[in-house]
């Protein structure tokens, strides 16, 4: 072999294959190694983008976005949109608020030193404007708090500039048509759930000014010709329910697989009259079927979630119908996930019956059929359906249908004759012995639960009390 010849080459080709088992800051510490290494690992290390509603995080993407090999490679983008702007402010107006309208007053900020995962996170942080001792007192102290408020205020300021001057709609308008690869959006409006510049404030970024950084994204999608995969939007509020977006997201993401939407509540203070109006508002722009006709376009879908935070545990926002046309297939559909909706036995089986050689998942979460039974349904969906795991959780409402004898249930009912069991958490089903009865019966052939003998549910540690004021999923 000549003196210049050198095994180099390939190790190159086998470099992707080592490429896939290292953790992404390894791999991208090796991209520092020399050239060739650095045009493999661009293809490997950078396929999931995580950044927030932050300026540095938006060069950042722009620069991935411009990378002739990295931009060809990025599979999916989880935007954690949630803002720190309060109280309020109206998203679809283009003039900026009075300053104190977007913040948290100075006592309402010291009050978020009290709670302990605030102070927790706070505390990690390298840098949070605290001096030695500060956390020794509970609140902290107006004068040990005053460097990290100013600091809090000036980040609120920074997000407000985004948003009011649309520099997210601009970015995605810009950034989307260059990752050819882009398959997965994920838009979190809710508390962060990767690490956030924000986590060193005691408030954290929430929904308020949800819609506008979803319909940026969507903005952004338009014309992008991308074959998007998967959308999942956390906690957006139901304001956002509107004909035009629904529109934009039917035309632009014909190819969808998995859609995934999680309604948030609105923070009333006034319960008496305005849970009433966010609920009748809510199931008003349902029943308009805006969300229905996005849907029949989505026509090569395989997973569906459509869920809603209720300010009340017994608020039903939507009806089957309202959500999915009666007599609608998905044909390649394996996997629904629905929360808070109002329906009937028969309407629920058909469509669960319309979908019964593709679908193996199916979760419930407080569920009220209005004049039927729920076991008369559980029996239909085992005799019908051939799953492989189904979860029902939460509140779950019906009625005994003709025929029907089950003395040991009267316990059950409430004083407009509904039978209410509360099925326990989505997120630890087996704590709960009914939803782990019911996975167990459905799959395994254990015994049917919802009869004589088996302990109830009817309260259990994940329940709010009857007289609270509301529930989050």
């Amino acid at each position: 072999m000549a003196s210049g010849t050198s095994t180099l080459p390939l190790l190159v080709r086998a470099f992707p294959f080592f490429y896939s088992y290292l953790p992404p800051w390894e791999a991208r510490s090796l991209r520092l190694c020399c050239k060739d290494l650095a045009h493999i690992g661009a293809c490997h290390c950078f396929k999931g983008i995580v950044f927030h509603l932050y300026k540095p995080d938006f060069e950042r993407l722009r620069a991935l976005a411009d990378h002739p090999v990295i931009s060809k490679h990025i599979i999916a983008i989880f935007y954690e949109a949630g803002s720190l702007v309060i109280n309020g402010v109206n998203p679809y107006l283009d003039v900026n608020p009075e300053p104190a309208e977007a913040y948290l007053d100075e006592d309402e900020y010291r009050f978020e030193t009290k709670d302990i995962g605030n102070r927790r996170r706070v505390h990690n942080c390298e840098e949070n404007w605290l001096p030695r001792g500060a956390f020794d007192n509970l609140p902290i102290t107006k004068e040990d708090l005053g460097g990290n408020y100013n600091q809090y205020l000036r980040a609120v300021d920074h997000q407000a500039q985004i948003l009011w001057n649309r520099e997210d709609y601009r970015l995605f308008e810009e950034v989307l048509p260059k990752l050819k690869g882009l398959e997965e959006i994920v838009v979190n409006h809710s508390i962060p759930v990767h690490p956030s510049p924000y986590d060193c404030f005691f408030a954290q970024p929430g929904s308020e000014m949800g819609a506008k950084q979803l319909q940026a994204v969507v903005h952004g999608l338009q014309g992008s010709e991308l074959q998007l995969r998967s959308l999942c939007s956390r906690l957006i509020p139901p304001t956002l329910i509107n004909a035009r977006l629904f529109n934009q997201i039917a035309r632009s993401c014909k190819g969808l697989t998995s859609l995934s939407l999680d309604f948030a509540s609105e923070d009333y203070t006034d319960y008496s009259d305005e849970i009433h109006i966010h609920t009748e508002h809510t199931r008003r722009m349902i029943d308009t079927q805006i969300i229905q006709d996005c849907l029949k376009e989505l026509s090569s879908l395989e997973y569906l979630s459509i869920t809603f935070e209720a300010p009340r545990k017994l608020d039903f926002l939507s009806s089957l119908r309202g959500l999915i046309a009666p007599g609608f297939v998905w044909k390649n559909l394996r996997e629904i996930q629905l929360s808070f909706i109002e329906t009937e036995r028969e309407e629920l089986f058909n469509f669960f019956e319309l979908h019964r050689s593709t679908l193996k998942v199916i979760r419930l979460h407080h569920c009220k059929l209005t004049t039927t039974s729920w076991v008369k349904l559980l029996w239909q969906m085992k005799g019908a359906l051939d799953l492989n795991d189904i979860c029902i959780s939460g509140r779950v409402m019906g009625r005994s249908e003709s025929g029907e004898s089950h003395p040991d249930l009267k316990q059950l009912y409430d004083n407009n004759g509904y039978q209410i069991w509360w099925f326990g958490s989505p997120d630890n089903p087996a704590k709960s012995s009914v939803t782990a009865g019911i996975t167990a019966w459905f799959l395994h052939d254990a015994p049917f639960p919802l009869v004589s003998g088996i302990q109830y549910d009817t309260a259990s540690d994940d329940e709010p009390d009857d007289d609270s004021e509301g529930e989050c999923l």
